[in-house]
């Protein structure tokens, strides 16, 4: 088993290097694991690996184009399945920032290589450069979560006046939010069982009197009832666009109901009487989305092709 693990994570490393140029940032490798800092490739900039090379922990980093952070996710995870990578399965997006730069992560699970892996991925913008942070490790080797985890969250601008100390991952003021306390934070979420994450932002919209629990539809190829709505949507046409109102906090569940992967959507959910977006995701295979109480209207829209969509919730 340990050298099939071997060769798996051997594979992946080559198909996912690509190319970061050394610049005011700084990351630390679990105790232990294989610390790569040179001869990495153009835009690879740092490498972690861990002993029994069952997980990594990658840096990349580039200048030029600075596409906004959804974008510049849905590149990279279209990027890495045509390589082969194990992000299937989209389970958690979470904002986040490094040392107080905005960040986005999203976490996945997937196979690769006849290994089933958990990963995250997560991007941010600084200086005119753009920067990747990859984590994986094999799913069955979950003692490995929490030192991709705090590698992950050890990940810094020390030009913004991060205190890094060796040693020290996860306690800095790099990526701060839902990891941990330092680091790589809000980016990473709270962890949790793989498969049963969702997304943890969202929230209650603005207060309304006489809320009931009731959902419809308001346009496009689709129906919805309370408890589920559903359609299809292609390009060209119109989107499905549904409301919601609900007197309690909702965890919608969004899926493919082909259950195929091999489509993708997006979903906007706004607060109508403010008019403030709630969330804005693009889904995959799920994605779990919690809102409420409030009344919502909620846009399915497509990615690039034609994508059918079920949401459920009790």
């Amino acid at each position: 088993m340990k050298s099939m693990l071997c060769a798996v994570l051997t594979v992946m490393l080559l198909a996912s290097a690509q190319c970061v140029l050394a610049g005011s940032w700084a990351m630390q490798c679990p105790p232990g694991w294989s610390d790569e800092r040179s001869g990495l490739g153009n835009d690879l900039v740092k490498q972690c690996i861990a002993p029994n090379r069952d997980a990594f922990v990658e840096l990349y980093s580039s200048q030029g184009e600075v596409l906004p952070l959804d974008h510049l996710l849905q590149q990279w995870e279209s990027g890495m399945l045509a390589k082969g990578m194990p992000f299937q399965n989209r389970v958690r997006m979470q904002d986040g920032q490094v040392s107080g730069v905005p960040a986005r992560t999203w976490e996945y699970t997937g196979m690769a290589n006849g290994a089933r892996f958990h990963s995250y991925v997560a991007g941010t913008v600084h200086g005119g450069s753009t920067y990747v942070v990859q984590g994986l490790y094999v799913e069955e080797r979950s003692a490995l979560q929490d030192q991709v985890r705090a590698a992950l969250n050890s990940f810094v601008f020390t030009d913004r006046g991060a205190n890094v100390m060796p040693g020290a991952m996860g306690q800095g003021s790099g990526m701060q939010g839902g990891m941990g306390q330092g680091g790589m934070s809000g980016g990473m979420g709270q962890g949790g069982a793989p498969g049963n994450a969702g997304s943890a932002s969202g929230g209650a919209g603005t207060p309304v009197a006489g809320l009931k629990d009731r959902a419809w539809k308001t346009g496009g190829n689709m129906a919805a009832q309370w408890g589920l709505a559903h359609g299809s949507i292609a390009p060209g046409k119109d989107f499905c666009t549904w409301e919601l109102t609900t007197t309690r906090s909702l965890g919608l569940h969004f899926r493919d109901p082909y259950n195929q992967g091999k489509q993708s959507y997006v979903v906007d959910i706004v607060d109508k009487p403010s008019g403030r977006t709630i969330q804005s995701e693009v889904v995959g295979m799920m994605s779990k989305m919690r809102v409420g109480p409030g009344h919502f209207v909620i846009t399915v829209r497509p990615v690039s092709g034609y994508a059918g969509w079920k949401c459920e919730w009790e």
